[in-house]
């Protein structure tokens, strides 16, 4: 998945690149991470930002991530396994060693961090994955330009006002006074 950075950015990002006297990078060459002031960025994900990292991509664009720590714990008993029953109801391998091999092998990237005992005959198996998440490119703020109303409009506008104001003097005179109800 890759990202464009606004044209912006990538100008304040050349010109520091510029200023190191380095070349103009390649794919997964990590870049300074620029101020991420005057930059709009999703609310949610906001404190990413902060440990975020770029990356230029395959297409010479600009990639935002930020690397993530994922955490898994399993307990298992070893002694729980049974050739009749391999499976629990989870569908996962009652078998301890076959356990931690299909979560390994899973494709999913786990490694085995730490193996504890949990008491009563039971293992707790500590997982561990690292990766990198792709962040949604902030754009810069920006206020939108307005073009000065002419001459013709502001007339416009003020007799409209003008038209404005005596319906609604025609209508305060209609209106019933001193709890008149029927307007007499």
């Amino acid at each position: 998945m890759s990202i464009n950075i606004p044209e912006d950015g990538l100008k304040r990002l050349e010109a520091a690149l510029d200023k190191t006297g380095d070349a103009k990078p390649g794919p997964g060459t990590k870049l300074p991470r620029p101020s991420l002031d005057g930059l709009d960025f999703e609310p949610s994900m906001a404190h990413l930002y902060e440990k975020a990292e770029l990356e230029v991509g395959q297409k010479d664009d600009i990639i935002w991530f930020v690397p993530i720590e994922e955490w898994r714990t399993e307990t298992k008993a070893p002694g729980r396994a049974s050739k009749d029953i391999p499976l629990d109801k989870d569908g996962t391998p009652r078998n301890l060693g076959d356990f931690i091999t299909a979560v390994v092998n899973s494709g999913e990237s786990w490694r085995v961090f730490n193996v504890l005992p949990n008491g009563y005959g039971s293992v707790a198996v500590v997982f561990l994955r690292k990766y990198k998440m792709v962040l949604p490119t902030p754009v810069p703020l920006s206020t939108p330009e307005v073009a000065a109303p002419t001459t013709e409009e502001l007339k416009d506008v003020e007799a409209r006002t003008a038209a404005w104001v005596k319906d609604q003097s025609d209508l305060a005179e209609s209106l019933p006074i001193d709890g008149d109800v029927e307007g007499r």
